[in-house]
This record gives C-alpha cells, structure tokens and sequence, in this order.
C-alpha cells in the first residue's frame, strides 16, 4: 500500500445459485490480470461471500483495513442489459433465492434503527459517461434490490458516513450491476441478456478513473 496514492478497493462475488460463474468475478479477475493499470493509483481487490451472515463484517475489515478513497463494489444481475450504476442502497434483507448458506431473511433490515436509504456517492452520470467515452453502453438504476449486492451497498456506505471528518473527502462509495455472461445463458444458467468479461472489465475501469477523477475533484 502506497499512502501517497489514491486507494481503490474493488469487490466482486462468487458464484452463486447454481452458477459456477459470477459475471463480476470473472471481470474483477481481468482487471487484477491486465497489467495496464496505472502507477497513479493504488489498486486492492477481494471477492465477498454471498453469505447475509458474512458479507457485512467481511466488507467492513477490508474497508477499515484500507481506508479507500474509492470503492467500487460489482455485482451480478440477470436482469441487466448493460452495465448499471446504482444510484441508493435500502435497509432491507428480502431474498427470492437462498444464499449460499441457505439463508433466506424476509423483509428484514440491514441495520436495525438505520436510515431507510443511503444515496451513492459516486459521481454515476460522469461515470457513465466515461463508460460511453470508452465505447461501452451502461444505464443508470434507482437501487441495489434487495438480495447480497444491496446490503453491501449499505454498509459501505454507512462506513463512509461513520468515517472520522479529520481523514479528508467522504469515500466515493457505489455499485456496479454487470450483464451475466455469455457462458452463463448458454448453459442455462442464467435467462437474458450477457455481456463478455472483457467488456465488463473495461467498463469498470472507465468507472473506477471517473471516481477517482472526481474524488480527486479533478
């Protein structure tokens, strides 16, 4: 870790629901393996389990561990036509599958007593213009529904508002909604639309420059 670089913390997830695939794993590990990320930043990655009972305090310790100006969490969704930048996380647990430790909490909240909504803090109509600029085609959406991806969301984003006021500019703290992959529905895994690793992956590097850029209040 370089103090003196801006701290990048990028999340994915692993396969889940009877997938041995997950979109925003497969782009995450392009990104870790592309070699062309630039000595001005400071990059980390990590996989979250899609586990309710894991993923808050694993995310948490990484985020304390850090301390990252820009965190950019990815997650999987089938229901994604294109890359999609979430714009607020809700206080609320309500699973239509399982988790991979076969819990499935109904209308339960993240964080008992917490706000209804946090809004994202990163700059989504810049980031996806810098999408767009970089040929690719993303969208915004209100929220991170309800499953794994949006209690994630909440608690990153509770951490940066936690985060002491001596420490500088509030984190740019969002989600990323990636297509499945092509390999997914030709399998069967997943129904819809898809989109390759690699086009995912140069999103999220056109995302992850936009955040920066703007933490940097370039």
């Amino acid at each position: 870790m370089n103090a003196d670089l801006p701290r990048v913390l990028v999340t994915a997830f692993e396969p889940f629901h009877a997938s041995t695939e997950n979109a925003s794993l497969a782009a995450l590990t392009l990104l870790r393996s592309s070699g062309d990320w630039p000595v001005s930043m400071d990059l980390m990655s990590a996989t979250l389990p899609v586990e309710t009972d894991r993923v808050g305090a694993g995310l948490l310790g990484l985020l304390d561990e850090h301390d990252p100006a820009v965190v950019v969490l990815l997650g999987e969704s089938a229901k994604a036509e294109r890359v999609t930048l979430e714009r607020l996380a809700v206080n609320l647990r309500d699973f239509g599958i399982a988790d991979n430790a076969g819990a499935q909490p109904v209308d339960l909240p993240v964080e008992p007593g917490g706000p209804a909504a946090l809004w994202s803090t990163l700059p989504v109509k810049a980031c996806r213009a810098r999408v767009e600029q970089a040929g690719g085609s993303a969208e915004l959406s209100l929220s991170a529904g309800a499953y794994l991806c949006n209690p994630a969301l909440y608690v990153a984003l509770r951490w940066a508002m936690d985060r002491p006021s001596d420490r500088g500019q509030t984190p740019r703290v969002g989600f990323v909604h990636l297509p499945s992959l092509p390999t997914q529905v030709a399998r069967g895994d997943r129904r819809g639309p898809s989109l390759s690793a690699e086009q995912s992956a140069a999103a999220v590097r056109a995302i992850v420059w936009a955040a920066v850029d703007n933490a940097a209040g370039h």
